[in-house]
């Protein structure tokens, strides 16, 4: 009985663990810092731990994944429309133009700020 109970609080501990990660990506605008390569990991270890708890009957062992492995998702979904909002057409600046502005994608134009002293092509 006692180890039974110390599995399912086990559980319900690693059910917690990327919770907190899941509600700051959701929140965040910027993801800097946010490992896709670990969120990867966690999907194949829920994965693996399914299964396995599945085929012994070990149920808190699989227990944890009904939680990591969609918060693993939810993770990485954000991660990669943060990628591609980051690389997409309208987020990257292109110089020229009418003077003083900035074309950020096909459709629209904003005041583009002072070019640093670097930044300024030669004479």
């Amino acid at each position: 009985m006692l180890v039974e109970m110390l599995a399912w609080c086990g559980a319900a501990l690693s059910c917690l663990l990327c919770v907190p990660q899941a509600v700051r990506t959701l929140r965040a605008e910027r993801l800097d810092g946010v490992s896709a390569t670990t969120y990867w990991i966690v999907l194949a270890n829920a994965a693996v731990w399914t299964a396995w708890s599945l085929l012994t009957g070990e149920l808190a062992t699989g227990a944890p994944a009904l939680v990591t492995a969609p918060t693993a998702m939810v993770i990485l979904s954000r991660l990669a429309a943060a990628r591609h909002d980051h690389l997409s057409p309208a987020s990257i600046p292109v110089q020229g133009g009418p003077s003083g502005m900035v074309r950020r994608g096909p459709a629209s134009c904003r005041p583009s700020p002072p070019l640093s002293e670097d930044e300024r092509p030669a004479a």
